[in-house]
């Protein structure tokens, strides 16, 4: 891996910052916030982060009168900035390990205008959810760590199972996974065994992103 270049851990970190500062006129976020968006235990952790931001140029903290004040860098700002793709369906809550390897791609976001930091795309695998027009091959735009409506169709990741994407309604100690498909069963799991990677925000088909 070249100096300067960024796991997607630390890309998640770095978009976010962009992110946060695009909506804040220039302003750099907190310490603490960017904690408290990414599940850090403490502080340390994100400016950890900003460390590495730091000595691979994208993030400046000169000191002035003791304080260290962060600011992004041109490199930083001109970045071009993507989406990871996940692959068919998530295997886990890989995107904040250093080592995951994540694909990204560049030019989406003019196509899925409203992602926010964290999102991340699917490639639909099956046709178990034809009746809601995901279709095998299309890619799917994810949200992780937003609570789904009864109904949403989210991205589920099953203990010994493995993942699916499914409509998910509660029901009780358990939950309901209903495909879109009459050639496919719905599933009752126990609320222990389900894990919500994301909840569909749109799909494209391939051609589209070509």
């Amino acid at each position: 891996m070249f100096d300067d270049e960024l796991t997607p851990a630390q890309q998640r970190v770095l978009d976010y910052i962009v992110g946060f500062s695009e909506r804040h006129s220039g302003r750099f976020p907190r310490g603490s916030q960017i904690a408290n968006e990414f599940g850090f235990s403490s502080s340390s952790s994100a400016y950890e982060h900003l460390l590495v931001l730091e000595r691979k140029g994208y993030v400046t903290a000169p000191k002035e009168g003791g304080w260290r004040r962060y600011a992004l860098t041109d490199k930083a700002s001109g970045r071009r900035r993507g989406l990871p793709l996940a692959g068919s369906i998530p295997a886990g809550p890989t995107w904040y390990a250093e080592d995951a390897e994540v694909e990204w791609l560049s030019h989406v976001t003019d196509l899925f205008p409203d992602t926010k930091p964290g999102d991340y795309l699917l490639t639909v695998d099956g046709d178990s959810m034809v009746g809601a027009g995901l279709h095998s091959g299309m890619l799917a735009l994810m949200r992780p760590n937003v609570a789904p409506k009864s109904g949403a169709i989210c991205a589920v990741w099953v203990a010994g199972d493995g993942g699916t994407l499914k409509r998910v309604y509660a029901d009780g100690e358990f939950v309901r996974l209903v495909p879109e498909n009459p050639n496919y069963k719905e599933r009752r799991v126990g609320a222990e065994d389900v894990s919500i990677q994301g909840v569909l925000l749109s799909a494209i088909s391939v051609t589209e992103f070509n």
